[in-house]
């Protein structure tokens, strides 16, 4: 469970530090396989998905363009 917590935050961490530098990558992410009820894939938590909340409930952005390509 931690490390589902850990990598997650990081996945926020690298969104916020992407908005001033540009490009950041949490290679501890990738748990997209999630759904808003359930884990799914091996994931706990969609990592992408709260990242992107984060970032609109904030204001830090108003659109996300999430590409997945695995």
């Amino acid at each position: 469970m931690r490390r589902s917590f850990v990598a997650t935050g990081g996945t926020v961490l690298a969104s916020k530090l992407a908005l001033d530098s540009k490009l950041a990558c949490n290679t501890a992410g990738g748990s997209h396989h999630a759904n808003y009820d359930g884990g799914a894939g091996y994931c706990v938590f969609n990592d992408v998905a709260v990242a992107a909340h984060y970032l609109l409930d904030r204001g830090l952005a108003n659109r996300i363009l999430i590409v997945d390509l695995d």
